[in-house]
């Protein structure tokens, strides 16, 4: 039986053709991540905040640390960045009682797209909250301090398959029976891959970038100019590398973040890293 977001997908191919991995991709995650279950020890996954409260507590310590190494400005936003639970954030703010000036001089945003998830966050944050958003454009302009704990692994990526000499975007189609299947879409300039990769990675290499990722690690500071700082929480481990080669720079490098290109061979899986927390 087929899902809804199974059938939007087939509706999208049969009108439009093929579809780029990224906007599958954007698909499905806003359909997982809409059910507000994925989270936590009943759900799909875990990560280190619901494991232990010593996390969060030891990022909101850190938010004050900076907060006061920027001149303590008033107000301060603190913003995070797919808050699933909202149970960092609690954390963080409990933390902060022994700094009750920042604690008074900040107000929290929070970057969610899930109307779901924002109902169990406000569960969990009560009035904490000053104001949700579907992206950092609304956010206030003011100095802001930014968490993403494993959001940006979350985001879509932009796939290419090398052939011959040339690139061309991976797409998602679907075959006679309505099961959906890579195919090798038009040839593209593919400028986005790190030049390294668009040289050197061979006939049949299959190399992704993250569009959004990339958008959200050019903001450096509140939308307007001004201090702020960014936290991005991400451990990598090695997974079954074999004759894989991952090629990003960047503190935080995986296949679904990666800043500036990964390839492997051959056309399953991304490439040898991921996430864990």
């Amino acid at each position: 039986m087929s899902t809804p977001v199974e059938d939007r997908l087939r509706a999208r191919i049969a009108a439009e053709g093929p579809l780029p991995v990224e906007d599958v991709m954007a698909e499905a995650n806003a359909a997982y991540y809409a059910r507000g279950t994925a989270i936590g020890a009943a759900g799909d996954f875990i990560t280190a905040p619901e494991i232990s409260q010593v996390f969060g507590e030891v990022v909101g310590l850190w938010t004050a640390v900076v907060w006061q190494l920027l001149g303590m400005p008033k107000p301060v936003s603190l913003v995070e960045c797919g808050p699933g639970r909202g149970t960092l954030m609690a954390d963080a703010l409990r933390a902060l009682a022994p700094v009750p000036a920042f604690r008074e001089a900040l107000e929290v945003h929070l970057v969610e797209t899930s109307p779901a998830l924002r109902e169990v966050q406000c569960a969990t944050l009560g009035d904490a909250v000053t104001a949700w958003h579907d992206g950092l454009e609304t956010l206030p302009d003011r100095p802001l301090l930014l968490i993403a704990n494993e959001f940006l692994d979350a985001l879509p990526v932009r796939q290419y398959v090398r052939v011959g000499a040339a690139w061309h975007l991976r797409r998602v189609d679907v075959d006679a029976d309505g099961a959906f299947r890579f195919v090798t879409g038009e040839p593209v300039a593919a400028d986005d891959l790190d030049p390294r990769v668009r040289a050197r990675a061979p006939d049949g290499a299959i190399a992704e970038v993250c569009p959004a990722a990339r958008d959200r690690r050019g903001r450096r500071g509140p939308p307007g100019g001004g201090p702020g700082r960014c936290r991005r929480v991400h451990r990598l481990r090695p997974r079954g590398l074999g004759g894989r080669r991952h090629t990003a720079g960047g503190a935080t490098s995986c296949a679904t973040s990666c800043p500036s290109g990964s390839w492997h061979r051959g056309p399953d899986g991304p490439c040898g890293f991921s996430g864990i927390g």
